[in-house]
């Protein structure tokens, strides 16, 4: 029976910015369905982060990307940009095939704030 990939990519390396995340990973190493991509998301983490003024904390804000796997690169990367300075994000990398998204592999990273002379 085929099914979704039951190991998860392997993050090799991230780096921040002030305002973005780039994340590179291998493939699993096993697959039962050829893989069509990746799924990358990246969600804030931090509570002190997404003050709602009403009261109470609003739902983190998930940024996702679809990775084609058209090249079937051994490494691939992806840039995810628009995001906050000093803030704590959680990126996951799943491998996807026609049945559905894989195992997440997980990394924590926190942006680089800016500095007063620097704004």
């Amino acid at each position: 029976m085929l099914e979704v990939p039951q190991e998860a990519p392997e993050i090799l390396s991230t780096s921040v910015t002030f305002t973005s995340v780039h994340v590179s990973w291998t493939s699993p190493f096993f697959v039962a369905a050829p893989l069509i991509g990746y799924r990358v998301s990246v969600t804030a983490s931090d509570g002190t982060d997404n003050p709602n003024p009403g009261g109470g904390r609003r739902p983190d804000r998930v940024i996702e990307r679809l990775v084609s796997n058209m090249a079937e690169q051994p490494i691939m990367s992806e840039v995810v940009t628009l995001l906050r300075p000093d803030t704590r994000y959680v990126v996951n990398v799943a491998a996807l095939n026609k049945f559905g998204a894989g195992v997440s592999a997980t990394a924590v990273v926190r942006t680089l704030p800016h500095n007063v002379g620097e704004m």
